[in-house]
């Protein structure tokens, strides 16, 4: 997938330029690499920002949220590779315009709104998210893309500690359905991992600002 990029930048083909890197950005995640999702989320919303009006219609704007949840992931654990305001602004932008996109493309929204649930989470408290969350899991159940809809569940069980297992089991039994192995795997390690405290998550004072 990085070998796609330096090609399609040759051939001035940015939606596959802008999808690669969003995936980039969701493998960063997933592997838990902060730095690199905290680079590759400021390198995928200036290619976004740059080439915003030449991009197809529909596939790469995933990407958009792509950069917003590496943005936050890098935020949350302490990514020195970029600036903290330069990333709260990444995730700022992302999600809402893959929010505001969701009147035109559905399948951005619910994405958006997870994106946003965790954010709001992250810089006030998980209390204040949980109204965001109910949205995101609405739009997700209403969307074909059952991935993304488990990957809003898990986020939910790990944002709060104490539905924990409530929200597993319905991103588990969508995983498994579906053969998502690697979000399984990701799952029964955050179960593993999770805190015994009902305290949700916490924001790091030090990443706010």
């Amino acid at each position: 997938m990085r070998k796609a990029i330096p090609f399609a930048i040759e051939s001035s083909d940015f939606g596959t330029q802008i999808l690669a890197q969003g995936h980039l950005c969701a493998i960063a995640v997933r592997e838990g690499d902060a730095t690199s999702a905290g680079w590759l989320a400021d390198q995928t919303m200036s290619a976004l920002r740059k080439h915003r009006a030449n991009l197809p219609i529909r596939t790469p704007q995933i990407a958009w949220v792509y950069a917003a949840e590496a943005a936050l992931f890098g935020l949350e654990h302490g990514c020195d590779a970029v600036a903290a305001k330069r990333l709260h602004a990444i995730v700022k932008r992302g999600m809402n315009y893959s929010i505001r996109l969701g009147r035109r493309y559905p399948y951005v929204l619910g994405p958006g709104l997870r994106v946003k649930a965790c954010y709001k989470a992250f810089t006030k408290g998980a209390k204040h998210s949980r109204s965001l969350f109910e949205q995101a899991f609405k739009a997700m159940d209403e969307s074909p893309d059952r991935w993304q809809a488990g990957i809003a569940y898990y986020e939910a069980a790990r944002v709060f500690p104490e539905k924990a297992d409530e929200y597993a089991s319905k991103a588990r039994a969508i995983f498994e359905e579906h053969g998502i192995v690697a979000e399984l795997r990701r799952l029964e390690r955050l179960m593993a991992e999770r805190p015994t405290t009902a305290a949700g998550l916490a924001a790091p004072t030090l990443a706010r600002n």
